[in-house]
């Protein structure tokens, strides 16, 4: 039987045995748990459904803005590392639609591989099917931070904008 240890405290963050997965729980004290694999699935589950999730490159100083700002508003989330775990097929496409932007703000156009492909000449002649693949191929393409809370769904770090919708 594998076990997992979860922090909880103030200013801590509670993350699974794979690292995938943080949310600062905000308790009073630090406890640790053992918790089985199978009841950590179903607490994951559970985080996620609640919890804004907040998909970035742990690098990239965008993000690193993004979540300072978040913390220090006291904004709850779980932080998934896009490279490490890229969006799949399905979530793009349901982010995409709840999002209400146009498929091309989903893509990170000022990253390495964006240029290498030449994905500015080429995305215009690709149906949207195709964008969402080619998304989901790597997490380098996706543009960085991605918030994802119920039914809304921002990319890029635009301050005024996770204001009027997070602040």
């Amino acid at each position: 039987m594998s076990t997992v240890t979860l922090l909880f405290g103030t200013g801590n963050q509670a993350k699974t045995k794979t690292g995938k997965y943080y949310y600062d729980l905000a308790e009073d004290e630090l406890e640790q748990f053992a918790v089985e694999d199978g009841v950590l699935r179903f607490l994951e589950k559970i985080l996620e459904e609640k919890t804004m999730l907040f998909i970035e490159y742990p690098k990239c100083s965008t993000c690193k803005k993004a979540k300072a700002w978040m913390d220090e508003r006291g904004i709850a989330y779980m932080d998934r590392h896009i490279a490490e775990e890229n969006p799949s097929y399905e979530e793009l496409k349901e982010w995409y639609k709840k999002s209400g932007l146009p498929l091309k703000r989903f893509f990170n156009t000022s990253g390495n591989l964006y240029k290498e492909l030449r994905l500015k000449d080429k995305l215009p002649s690709m149906s949207e099917e195709e964008q969402l693949q080619l998304l989901a191929s790597d997490g380098m393409l996706v543009k960085r931070p991605l918030i994802v809370d119920g039914d809304t769904v921002m990319t890029g770090f635009r301050e005024a904008e996770w204001e009027e919708k997070l602040g």
